[in-house]
């Protein structure tokens, strides 16, 4: 565990301060200073609990993360779905919440479960606040992405908080596409020193959940769409992980993933319109995680690595979560799965969307998609070709 990811909570100051330079002269101070006062104030609550760990529970540094399981594929290929399932239906299965991506250290996750204890018996209303707050602010994302602090979310979440991740930098029209910030977004390109320091951070967030755990033999079981473009670097910090790669044809989920940030940007910023530059990186960046993919997928051992093709995970989705069960040894049983989660299944689980999109909404041509791709389409594997 290096001293970095055990005493001291990493930022990479210096590319906020490129995006607050570059947001403050195209919309004045008012867009800047909340966004960064809001990151100095996770970031020093999280210093704090974090030395705080360090000196009540320095053993929380022997924590082993025994064969994590990773859902990769581009977003909008259903790596929400088989995710939660996964990790719904196993008592072992440890993840990380919004929240605890946010606050990531021990001693302030366990003051925050004081605080709720404390609030139930005086009858919940602080709780009751805070989720009709969440509902309030994230309500309106619901039909494109639920999401909660309470809830279980993908973990670029992790590299977020410590400016560490392409999110941080490309997550909103006012910024996204600028020439500036581009190189930022590049996290692939970032030296070898600043991708340690962020893997090793990563790694450091999961031994607290995984510490934090009460299951008799704890699984790690996350999400991040964008480690397909980081395998070779996921597998150095997790040589024994698991892979699960979601395969769907980039013209269907490419033309999906720019429909949701459309949205997204605009319940957050109404009539900000997308620009070219945007669309183009969001193409190219896709483009970027097949390939990466199908790059590295084929030098992992066989026995880490499961593919699963899309269709086959929106006609079965249960039998797909305990297929991959059995082969990654998770206790996973469907009758574990929540109620709401079953009969969400059984009432929409061969549901056709009514949201319709395509490529050519965005000036994007499909065919030059499939020639870029056209690996891809062939390989029986790893891609879309028959197996």
């Amino acid at each position: 565990m290096s001293s970095v990811a055990a005493l001291r909570v990493p930022f990479a100051w210096s590319r906020l301060w490129r995006k607050s330079r570059v947001l403050g002269q195209a919309h004045g101070m008012r867009a800047v200073l909340p966004p960064v006062l809001g990151r100095g104030a996770l970031w020093s609550i999280t210093q704090v609990g974090w030395a705080v760990d360090w000196v009540a529970d320095p053993a929380w540094m022997a924590t082993e993360v025994d064969r994590p399981v990773f859902v990769l594929g581009l977003q909008r290929s259903g790596t929400t779905l088989l995710h939660r399932l996964l990790v719904e239906g196993s008592g072992d299965a440890v993840s990380l919440t919004m929240m605890e991506m946010l606050l990531p250290a021990s001693s302030v996750q366990r003051g925050l479960g004081a605080l709720g204890s404390v609030d139930r018996r005086l009858g919940g209303r602080a709780t009751r606040w805070l989720h009709e707050q969440q509902d309030r602010r994230f309500a309106a994302f619901d039909p494109i992405h639920r999401v909660r602090l309470h809830e279980t979310e993908e973990d670029e979440g992790v590299l977020w908080s410590i400016h560490a991740s392409d999110t941080a930098v490309n997550d909103s029209p006012l910024t996204a596409g600028d020439p500036v910030l581009l190189a930022d977004c590049n996290v692939t390109g970032w030296s070898r020193a600043e991708r340690e320091v962020a893997w090793a951070w990563y790694r450091a967030v999961i031994m607290k959940a995984v510490r934090r755990s009460r299951a008799e033999q704890p699984r790690y079981v996350g999400k991040n769409p964008r480690f397909s473009q980081r395998i070779e670097d996921l597998l150095r910090v997790f040589p024994d992980a698991r892979l699960v790669w979601l395969v769907r044809d980039p013209v269907e989920a490419i033309a999906s993933r720019l429909s949701m940030l459309r949205g997204l940007w605009g319940l957050r910023h109404p009539g900000v319109p997308m620009r070219s530059a945007q669309i183009r990186w969001v193409v190219e960046d896709s483009v970027s995680t097949y390939l990466g993919a199908l790059a590295h997928l084929p030098d992992v051992p066989p026995e880490q690595v499961r593919c699963v093709r899309y269709d086959d995970l929106r006609s079965d989705p249960l039998g797909v979560a305990r297929a991959l069960a059995a082969s990654f040894e998770l206790a996973w049983r469907v009758e574990a799965l929540p109620a709401a989660r079953r009969q969400a299944l059984a009432n929409n689980g061969s549901r056709v969307s009514r949201h319709r999109y395509s490529l050519d909404q965005f000036g994007i041509d499909a065919d030059e998609i499939r020639r870029r791709l056209a690996r891809l389409y062939e390989d029986p594997v790893f891609g879309l070709g028959a197996a």
